[in-house]
């Protein structure tokens, strides 16, 4: 999300960085496994696993549309202690949501890298990924990508358009050239090795990009409902008054509902296009 808060390949993707022990002791099995998280112990066959940083950056209007695959979704809600799998036994897709912390906070927050080890895996296995604001982040710096402030933040509704790429991606062709989604963030990457560009705003030049055949970061907010911008507003109340100080726009609500209800229709087909993915991945390993 914002930084004040937190300190065209085909085929599979080959992330420079892993060393071939790191591969083989996270590659996919046939096996199931068991973890713990929160104290409860969890069966981690054939689901879509969910990382979530912080409760109110939920999946939002998502939810449905990925649920439609009937591939079970397994929540892993790391701000509240959940322990990040250690291989991807199972997982059928990632979708790694947003936060108010920053990629470059491994340090006090171990459990980001644990993440990027797993999205490192699931660019090599071709697992199909989403990530969303943070999660966009850390799918671009396990492709090994910089991941760094922004030169402002962008807080809001403003535009983006598709790149010339997207014209020809399974996902963002179907959408229209100029598109009105929320943003709240104020770090960016540079554009993954190999990857396709698909998407820009004024402020940000690298908005949305896929890795391979599945993996798709997404510096936007595709997932947002109005009750979750509201209490967004909220939850970081000092930094948005600061915003709408600085940029004097007017309070998210009163634009919100029009534009989250054309946004939903991209998030539909976002999700409709993982929902596929995942089933397929779930069917293969069958």
């Amino acid at each position: 999300m914002v930084e004040s808060q937190r300190s065209n390949v085909e085929g599979r993707f080959c992330p420079s960085s892993l060393r071939a022990d790191t591969l083989a002791s996270m590659k996919t099995t046939t096996s199931f496994e068991h973890i713990r998280t929160q104290g409860h112990r969890h069966d981690l066959g054939s689901a879509i696993w969910v990382f979530q940083h912080v409760a109110c950056e939920h999946l939002g209007v998502l939810r449905r549309s990925v649920a439609a695959s009937g591939v079970p979704l397994r929540f892993f809600r790391v701000h509240a202690g959940d322990i990040v799998p250690k291989r991807l036994t199972g997982c059928a897709g990632l979708i790694v949501l947003g936060g108010p912390m920053s990629v470059n906070d491994r340090r006090s927050l171990p459990y980001l890298g644990e993440e990027l080890r797993l999205l490192e895996a699931a660019l090599m296995a071709d697992v199909p990924v989403i990530g969303v604001c943070l999660g966009s982040q850390l799918l671009a710096h396990a492709a090994g990508a910089r991941v760094y402030r922004g030169t402002e933040k962008e807080i809001g509704w403003y535009p983006i358009e598709r790149t010339a790429a997207a014209a020809s991606d399974p996902v963002f062709g179907h959408f229209p050239h100029r598109t009105m989604v929320f943003h709240w963030h104020g770090e960016t990457f540079d554009l993954p090795r190999g990857a396709a560009w698909l998407a820009h705003s004024a402020r940000y030049t690298h908005q949305a990009f896929r890795i391979g055949r599945s993996a798709y970061g997404l510096q936007f907010h595709v997932e947002v409902t109005v009750p979750m911008i509201r209490s967004w507003c909220r939850a970081y109340r000092s930094e948005w008054h600061e915003y709408v100080a600085q940029h004097r726009v007017r309070a998210l609500p009163d634009r919100a509902v029009g534009h989250a209800h054309r946004l939903s229709a991209m998030a539909q087909g976002v999700g409709s296009w993982f929902a596929q993915a995942a089933s397929s991945v779930c069917i293969g390993n069958r």
